[in-house]
């Protein structure tokens, strides 16, 4: 049997040396997760400020329905008045998810045509 001779061949690096070395890698590997949590951090910030618009946007959009509503009881608008107004609402892209149908004029007990704001 042959015993190989493995020659290790010691360096000598001081630690000045090792440091220069790394120091591209330990910049590249501290300022790419920085830099990428900063842009998540800008991201979660657009998004909470998109959020609070979108809030007060509907509750706009809820608000001149409802005083739409009442208007609209208020002046006793006829049936086909009614019926414009809702169809108005049901196209507008914030609104179809509030518009609540009248009941028909079918329904009624009388066959005279009623509002919704008259009392018999």
């Amino acid at each position: 049997m042959r015993v190989h001779a493995i020659m290790v061949y010691s360096l000598k690096v001081t630690c000045a040396e090792a440091t220069t070395a790394l120091q591209a890698w330990a910049t590249f590997l501290l300022v790419v997760p920085t830099v990428i949590n900063i842009v998540s951090v800008v991201f979660v910030v657009l998004t909470i400020v998109q959020i609070t618009r979108l809030r007060r946007i509907t509750d706009g959009i809820q608000s001149s329905t409802n005083w739409l509503t009442r208007t609209a009881v208020r002046a006793s608008l006829g049936p086909t008045a009614k019926r414009a107004l809702l169809e108005y609402a049901r196209k507008k892209p914030g609104l179809e998810q509030y518009v609540v149908a009248p009941p028909t004029v079918a329904s009624i007990d009388s066959g005279l045509p009623q509002d919704i704001g008259t009392v018999r």
